[in-house]
């Protein structure tokens, strides 16, 4: 825990902490933002066609098989 000498101290670290929170926020939006252009939509279209595809071959088999 640090100890202030003065009030202009405590007002310049208070600055720097806001200023690194708004520095984390804007990080996490960015970070959000790339999540969603990773996984949504293209990503999710080509995974949910991959699913469906494998799911139609395991019942095409199955009824093959029956």
């Amino acid at each position: 825990m640090r100890i202030y000498d003065s009030l202009e101290e405590i007002e310049q670290d208070l600055r720097v902490y806001d200023l690194q929170r708004q520095i984390a926020v804007e990080e996490a939006k960015a970070a959000g933002l790339t999540f969603q252009q990773r996984f949504i939509p293209n990503n999710l279209t080509s995974m949910v066609l991959k699913l469906a595809r494998r799911w139609g071959m395991v019942w095409l088999m199955r009824k093959i098989a029956s």
